[in-house]
């Protein structure tokens, strides 16, 4: 993800891990975030800790949980009445 506002993204999900953590960093603005939700790209990343002390930027781990979570979570949508409200609706380009 690139720089959207002349001064970096407010929020990047990165699930690359230590192939792309360094570059999701690079692009966060001053007292932007890097939420780390996985690690396909490998478990050890090199963090720029002195971009990220100037910017006032943070990282966060983040779990999502395993196959028996989802199927847990799936079956109980399923069974409940929960209707979603749809405020707005975007076209993607």
């Amino acid at each position: 993800m690139g720089d959207q506002s002349g001064g970096g993204v407010d929020i990047v999900l990165d699930v690359g891990g230590g192939a792309t953590v360094t570059a999701s960093a690079r692009s966060v603005r001053h007292g932007g975030r890097v939420i780390c939700i996985g690690f396909l790209g490998g478990v050890t990343p090199k963090l720029p800790i002195g971009e990220l002390i100037l910017n006032n930027a943070s990282v966060h781990g983040v779990t999502v949980g395993n196959r028996a979570d989802f199927e847990a979570l799936y079956l109980f949508l399923n069974s409940t009445p929960l209707q979603p409200v749809i405020d707005n609706v975007f076209k993607l380009r």
